[in-house]
């Protein structure tokens, strides 16, 4: 009997002892890893919520010290760069605003760069045969040379540049981007983003159409003018693509064109006609109507486009 109360004793104080040994376990070492544990969980939610660093940050403060300066092609050159190098940057829409301006300065200025060339008035010459042989447009040539007129004299020295560019329609962020054509082993070259205002694509478009534009058209009351007309500064200007069968070409006008619902629209009268301005707006791509003075300026017929809806 009394060894059986002793064995019952022993095992009774081993099993107290391994339940010590347990909780004193628990308590020193497994806490301290568990703490360590629970910092790092704490640390990894801590840095998921901040937001990740951007490596174009230190790109982005240099070129941003060099607009400052006055520097501008240091500028162009350094957020060019970055556009290329830093794609997915949340500074790229700045980036792309402040390049925009640049490249567009750059393009209107008479100072010497590269692409920039002179041409001397030969007799006989009009600003229209100039369009033809320089890859430019007649507006750009006005605006570029501060021509009061369209009247030339030989011997007068203009500046220009071929306005070789390329322009991408993305409805599903309603912008379009301009870039400069590739040259050879180069890829395409961002020039300026503009805002759409409105994209209303007609039903059955394609996911991706690859276009060109077709047509510079002007109208003023009504009717259509040429660029020569010295009214064309006054009319509202549209770029059209290239139509197929079946399809017309997309239409990029300002937004004082799209139409607007009324409250109780009138009956239609079946002995009018269609105003040449106002056929076809229901759907296109619709811009300010700054910017789509600043388009028709440096787009020229024959211009590749890319929509994507």
């Amino acid at each position: 009997m009394r060894f059986k109360i002793l064995v019952f004793v022993l095992a009774s104080a081993l099993l107290a002892g391994t339940f010590l040994a347990a909780y004193w376990f628990y308590d020193t070492v497994d806490r301290t890893e568990r703490v360590a544990v629970d910092k790092l969980n704490r640390r990894i939610r801590e840095v998921a919520t901040q937001p990740a660093p951007d490596p174009a940050a230190t790109s982005f403060a240099r070129a941003m010290e060099a607009v400052a300066a006055g520097e501008v092609d240091s500028a162009h050159d350094q957020l060019t760069r970055l556009l290329k190098v830093y794609p997915s940057s949340p500074r790229v829409p700045a980036v792309q605003r402040i390049l925009g301006e640049i490249n567009l300065d750059r393009l209107f200025s008479r100072s010497p760069m590269p692409g920039k060339r002179d041409y001397i008035v030969k007799p006989g010459d009009s600003l229209a045969r100039i369009e033809k042989g320089s890859l430019t447009t007649i507006p750009f040539l006005i605006q570029i040379n501060n021509l009061p007129g369209l009247g030339l004299q030989p011997g007068d020295r203009l500046v220009y540049q071929p306005l070789e560019f390329e322009v991408e329609v993305d409805a599903s962020r309603s912008s379009l981007t301009v870039r400069r054509m590739a040259s050879a082993g180069l890829e395409p070259e961002f020039f300026k983003k503009y805002a759409l205002t409105a994209v209303v694509l007609p039903p059955n478009f394609p996911k991706t159409l690859k276009t060109q534009i077709q047509e510079k058209a002007a109208w003023l009351d009504g009717g259509k003018i040429s660029v020569t007309d010295p009214k064309y500064t006054f009319a509202r200007k549209r770029l059209t693509t290239t139509s197929r069968p079946g399809r017309a070409g997309l239409v990029l006008q300002s937004e004082s064109e799209r139409p607007r619902p009324s409250a109780a629209p009138a009956a239609p009268d079946a002995t009018a006609t269609a105003s040449p301005l106002h056929s076809a707006v229901s759907t296109g791509v619709f811009l300010d109507d700054a910017d789509m003075e600043e388009l028709t300026t440096i787009l020229r017929v024959g211009t590749p486009v890319v929509v994507r809806r």
